[in-house]
């Protein structure tokens, strides 16, 4: 088992800003675009292999915010960071059997600029 732990400068949105009839999809697409750049800033210095096909990873999430979000939301905002994983080859698919994401975590800040998601992705050796 290989752990990477690496911080994103950002915080994802909630889901009510994602979800449909709220964002444009041409923002959407900005916001993901933006979210690949930012995950692989926040990952440069690591030597994250790509994942194989079908292959199953844990990612784990703390998102440092100025104001909580219910449960709903914070979960539902994580579909940047995923689609921004599956682009930059971490993840093989963001779907259940090929991603294990327990629910995220939530800490208080109370500076914006220390706003920032934490994240660990685990890697499993064959047969473990």
């Amino acid at each position: 088992m290989t752990t990477f732990t690496f911080t994103i400068p950002a915080i994802t949105p909630s889901n009510n800003k994602l979800v449909k009839g709220r964002t444009h999809w041409s923002s959407y697409r900005r916001m993901k675009e933006d979210w690949f750049y930012l995950l692989k800033l926040g990952s440069q210095d690591l030597d994250i292999p790509a994942a194989a096909d079908f292959e199953k990873r844990k990612v784990e999430v703390i998102s440092y915010r100025l104001a909580l979000l219910d449960q709903d939301n914070l979960a539902g905002g994580m579909k940047l960071l995923w689609d921004a994983m599956v682009d930059a080859g971490y993840l093989y698919d963001d779907g259940p059997s090929f991603l294990d994401a327990p629910k995220p975590v939530q800490g208080v800040v109370h500076k914006r600029k220390d706003q920032r998601t934490e994240v660990r992705l685990t890697i499993f050796e064959e047969g473990s």
